[in-house]
């Protein structure tokens, strides 16, 4: 009766602990290959914040990112509250790869819109071309501004 039951390590604990240096590796490769791997990114309507998704799952499935308070709301990194991944500094979060990865994925999302856009320019005499790139020069905007007041939020933070 007073025996407790010793759960064994997350996946991702145990993978931490047995080789440290590859699992913060594969981090970073996940997060450089986020929009080679289907990832999406958008402003949203809180300050600072960003919705990751995949475009197969659709937008109901992002993540909610802010890299001021460099939050995601992803398994990996909430799971860290409950199970950290370093049992000796409990406190310590390791960075998803939705965190680590937003800059560049908001750089190709930037570069994407911005060639859609140019594509588009490309037949001024058709009104249906001028208003997509107009669309996409908003689309592109809109994001490069989230990004530049999300990096000014985190200088004044710091």
């Amino acid at each position: 009766m007073g025996t407790r039951t010793v759960y064994p390590d997350t996946n991702c604990q145990y993978a931490y602990k047995t080789d440290r240096a590859s699992f913060l590796r594969r981090i970073q490769l996940k997060a450089e290959e986020l929009w080679m791997d289907g990832y999406r990114v958008r402003p949203m309507g809180e300050a600072n914040t960003f919705l990751v998704y995949r475009e197969v799952e659709g937008l109901e499935a992002g993540y909610k990112v802010n890299p001021v308070t460099g939050t995601c709301t992803c398994k990996f990194l909430t799971d860290q509250y409950q199970y950290p991944l370093d049992l000796a500094d409990p406190g310590k979060i390791i960075p998803c790869k939705h965190l680590k990865g937003l800059k560049r994925l908001i750089d190709e999302e930037v570069g994407y819109f911005k060639g859609l856009e140019h594509q588009a320019r490309q037949h001024p005499h058709n009104e249906g071309s001028r208003r997509r790139a107009d669309g996409y020069s908003v689309t592109w905007a809109a994001l490069q501004l989230a990004w530049v007041e999300a990096m000014a939020a985190k200088r004044r933070a710091a």
